[in-house]
């Protein structure tokens, strides 16, 4: 979870939460949710969570290169299809209609 930055998912949600929970002991939910989402008002969680992001993405900008260089290899091509298609051959055959009477006397539910 780390390695995907889920650290500082887990972190601007619990600021979101704190937000919107100081918000709404004085305005409407809907005014909270608002305020909380809007960005214009970001709480100290908020900022730090907003700097290690940043921090992060800077740090590893050059290792994101060396490590894709890494791991991705030549282009690689499929050999080509054969030539010849392959042909079925046709089952043409009538299905002998199978017709069965009803049980007599019908069974009992």
């Amino acid at each position: 979870m780390q390695l995907l930055g889920g650290h500082w998912a887990v972190l601007q949600s619990v600021a979101w939460v704190g937000m919107a929970i100081d918000y709404a002991k004085t305005e409407s939910l809907g005014a909270a949710l608002d305020k909380t989402f809007s960005g214009a008002n970001p709480c100290e969680l908020c900022q730090v969570v907003s700097r290690g992001v940043n921090e992060e993405k800077k740090r590893d900008a050059g290792k994101l290169l060396l490590k894709l260089e890494a791991v991705l290899a030549d282009a690689v091509q499929a050999p080509p299809p054969h030539g010849t298609p392959r042909l079925y051959p046709s089952a043409k055959f009538p299905l002998p209609a199978l017709r069965l009477a009803p049980p007599t006397p019908p069974p009992q539910v």
